[in-house]
C-alpha cells in the first residue's frame, strides 16, 4: 500500500478475454488466437489492479485456401470469375491484407483483385500466390484449371440413326448408342 518491493511476493497473471489458445504460465502468456487481450498482474488481498492491453497479431502467412465463384464444371465466353481466398497463420488466425497475386494462363482480362474475364474458348489456370514471408519461406500458390466452352459438347448418336424409327413391345429395353 506504500508503493514498497515485496520480494518474491506471489503473482498471479490474468487476461481477459480467458478461453481456448490462451495458456497462462505464472507470469507468461501464450496466445495463440489474434485480438485485444486486457492483461492484469494480481496478488491477493490488493485493492488496486493496474492492467494493461496486449494486442496479439497473427503469425507469418502458413496456408492458403481458394475457391472458385461461382464453382461450376464450365464457362462461356465472357463470362467473369473470381477467386476467393483466405490466408491463415499456423494457429488458424486469418491474414487480413497478405501481398496476394492473381495470375491467369494463358492471359485473359482482369477487373479488380482476383477477377477474371474469359475472352475465348480453352482451359486456363488461375491462381493465386502470397508472397514472402510466410511460415515456409516459400511462396504459397493455389491454382484451378477453368474449362471454357460456349457451344458445349457435341454428341453423335450412333444407334439408332438420327431420324430412324424404332418400334419396341412394351417393357423391352432399347439400347442406345453414342460418342
Amino acid at each position: 500500500v506504500f508503493g514498497n518491493l515485496i520480494p518474491d511476493a506471489p503473482l498471479e497473471l490474468l487476461a481477459a478475454p480467458f478461453g481456448e489458445a490462451v495458456n497462462l504460465f505464472g507470469l507468461r502468456a501464450v496466445i495463440e488466437r489474434a485480438g485485444q487481450y486486457t492483461m492484469t498482474c494480481s496478488i491477493e488481498g490488493a485493492t488496486e489492479f493496474v492492467s494493461a492491453l496486449l494486442e496479439v497479431r497473427p503469425a507469418l502467412p502458413a496456408t492458403l485456401a481458394m475457391q472458385l465463384f461461382p464453382d461450376r464444371a464450365l464457362f462461356g465466353v465472357g463470362e467473369v470469375v473470381s477467386l476467393e481466398w483466405t490466408a491463415l497463420d499456423r494457429f488458424g488466425n486469418r491474414i487480413q491484407n497478405p501481398s496476394i497475386e492473381f495470375s491467369a494462363v494463358p492471359a485473359i482480362p482482369t477487373f479488380g483483385q482476383g477477377r477474371f474475364r474469359f475472352d475465348a474458348e480453352g482451359v486456363f489456370r488461375l491462381c493465386a500466390a502470397v508472397g514472402l514471408p510466410t511460415e515456409s519461406g516459400e511462396p504459397l500458390v493455389r491454382c484451378v484449371d477453368v474449362a471454357v466452352n460456349s457451344t458445349g459438347p457435341s454428341i453423335v448418336c450412333d444407334t439408332p440413326f438420327d431420324g430412324e424409327m424404332v418400334e419396341t413391345p412394351i417393357g423391352e429395353p432399347l439400347l442406345f448408342a453414342g460418342r
